[in-house]
C-alpha cells in the first residue's frame, strides 16, 4: 500500500483560502490577530494588532475602534475591513461610501495590492491575513485577558492593572464615577448654552433614538423646542393634550398623516429604519416621548426631574420613566431604556443642576442614586472591554451600572477620547 504524504502547510493554507467564508475570517481576526508578529503592509511596514476592535453589527466596516501599531506611523485607532480578495473593496463600493472613512487597515486573505482609497481622499494600508490560518503563531500572549499594551495605555490615565478581582471591582467603580462626573460636566456646558430645562429635554429626546436614530431625535428636539411644545398645548383641553403633543412631534419628524407636510419638517428619509425592530421604530419612541412629556407637563420637566432625582431609592426613580402601550404591545419606553435614561441622562444632568444651584443635597443624592443603580442591558463595548482587560475567572465584573459605566470609561480612554 502506498504511503500517504500529508499536504504541506502552504498547500493547506491555499486550500483554506479557496474555501473559507468571510464570517470565518472575521472570527479568526478576532481570536488570533493580537497574537501575530509577522503582519506587514504592502509597503513592507510591520503591523501589530493591539486590540482587534469590536464586531460591527450594522452597515459599515467589519470591526470598529481597533487599536493598531503601524511602523512609521505609530499608534492608530480606527476601523478594520476584512475581505477574501483585495478586489472586493471596489466590488462592494467602499471607496465612495463615507462610512468607511475611518478604516485604518484593510485585511485580505489573498495577497493584497496597493492601499485602498477612502472616500475622504485618504488611504487604508492593506495587509495579508494568511498568517491567521496558522493556529500556532510565533508569538502567543500568555494571558490575553490582561493585554499589557492596553493596560500600559490605561496606566497613563491613572488606571493600573489590578492584581485581583477585588482591585478590579474598585478600579471599575472609580472609572464609573469618573464617567458620571464627565457626563455631568458636559451637561453643565449644555445647560449654560440652552438653559437647564431645554438641555434636559434635548438629552432625553436624543436618548430615545438608541444608536441608530440619536441624531434624528436630537434634530426633532431642536425643531420642536420644549418651550414651543408647551406653548402649543396651552389652551388645549386636558383630555386632548397628549394627542396634540404626539401629533406635533410626529408631524415635525415627517411622519404626519397629512399629504401636504409643512416645509420646515424633517424629511422622513433622514430616519434610519433599515433592520429596526418594530418596537424601536421612531414613531413608537415619539409616542413614548409624548407620554413622558405629558406626564411631566405639570409642574414641568425640570421640576419633575428634580423631584424624581431627590428620591430615597433608585427603584422609586425608575418607576417614573417607563411608558406602557395601552394596546398591550411592548412598552413604548421599557424598563431597560428607562434605566438607561436615568443613569445616562437624568442623574448626571441633575447632579450638574444641583451644583449650579448650590443645592448640594440634590447633587449628592443624584450621585448616590447613580452609584446604587442596578445592572444595565449589556452592550458590545462592555462585553468586549471585560473580555480583553480581565481574565475569565474574575468575570462577570460589570454586574452593576456603576461598573458597566466604568468599562465604558476605560474604552473611551483606550480610544483616546477621555
Amino acid at each position: 500500500m502506498p504511503s500517504h504524504t500529508p499536504p504541506s502547510r502552504s498547500k493547506r493554507k491555499k486550500a483554506l483560502q479557496r474555501q473559507i467564508p468571510e464570517a470565518l475570517l472575521a472570527r479568526l481576526w478576532r481570536q488570533r490577530a493580537t497574537r501575530q508578529q509577522d503582519l506587514r503592509t504592502t509597503e513592507g511596514r510591520s503591523v501589530r494588532i493591539l486590540y482587534p476592535g469590536r464586531r460591527g453589527t450594522e452597515a459599515g466596516p467589519d470591526f470598529r475602534d481597533a487599536l493598531i501599531y503601524r511602523e512609521g506611523t505609530g499608534l492608530v485607532r480606527g476601523d478594520v475591513e476584512l475581505h477574501l480578495h483585495p478586489r472586493d473593496w471596489d466590488r462592494h463600493g467602499h471607496a465612495s461610501d463615507h462610512r468607511y472613512n475611518g478604516v485604518v487597515l484593510h485585511g485580505v486573505l489573498a495577497p493584497p495590492g496597493a492601499p485602498q482609497p477612502l472616500p475622504n481622499g485618504g488611504v487604508a494600508p492593506a495587509v495579508e491575513l494568511s498568517p491567521l490560518l496558522d493556529p500556532t503563531p510565533k508569538t502567543v500572549l500568555a494571558n490575553p485577558g490582561q493585554h499589557p499594551v492596553l493596560w500600559s495605555l490605561l496606566k497613563s490615565h491613572g488606571y493600573h492593572k489590578p492584581a485581583g478581582k477585588t482591585e478590579a471591582l474598585l478600579l471599575l467603580e472609580r472609572a464609573g464615577r469618573a464617567r458620571f462626573l464627565q457626563k455631568a460636566s458636559s451637561s453643565a456646558s449644555l445647560m449654560k448654552e440652552l438653559g437647564t430645562e431645554e438641555a434636559l429635554y434635548q438629552a432625553l429626546m436624543e436618548s430615545l433614538g438608541y444608536s441608530e436614530n440619536r441624531a434624528g431625535f436630537l434634530e426633532l428636539a431642536q425643531r420642536v423646542p420644549y418651550k414651543a411644545l408647551m406653548k402649543a398645548i396651552n389652551g388645549v383641553p386636558q383630555t386632548d393634550r397628549l394627542l396634540r403633543m404626539r401629533e406635533i412631534l410626529l408631524e415635525a419628524a415627517g411622519f404626519g398623516k397629512g399629504e401636504n407636510q409643512p416645509a420646515h419638517v424633517m424629511d422622513s428619509r433622514q430616519w434610519r429604519l433599515f433592520r429596526i425592530r418594530p418596537a424601536n421604530h421612531p414613531c413608537r419612541r415619539i409616542a413614548g416621548a409624548a407620554v413622558l412629556l405629558h406626564r411631566t407637563a405639570t409642574p414641568g420637566l425640570l421640576d419633575s426631574a428634580t423631584q424624581w432625582s431627590s428620591s430615597k431609592s433608585f427603584k422609586s426613580l425608575l418607576q417614573r420613566l417607563p411608558v406602557t402601550d395601552p394596546s398591550g404591545r411592548p412598552a413604548l419606553i421599557g424598563r431597560s431604556r428607562a434605566l438607561d435614561i436615568a443613569v445616562n441622562v437624568f442623574l448626571p444632568l441633575m447632579h450638574a443642576h444641583g451644583l449650579h444651584q448650590q443645592n448640594h443635597s440634590l447633587s449628592r443624592n443624584a450621585l448616590g442614586l447613580f452609584m446604587s443603580a442596578p445592572k444595565l442591558q449589556p452592550n458590545r463595548i462592555t462585553r468586549e472591554m471585560e473580555k480583553v482587560l480581565f481574565p475569565k475567572p474574575w468575570r462577570p465584573l460589570g454586574n452593576a451600572a456603576l461598573r458597566q459605566q466604568g468599562l465604558m470609561h476605560l474604552h473611551r480612554l483606550i480610544q483616546g477620547e477621555g
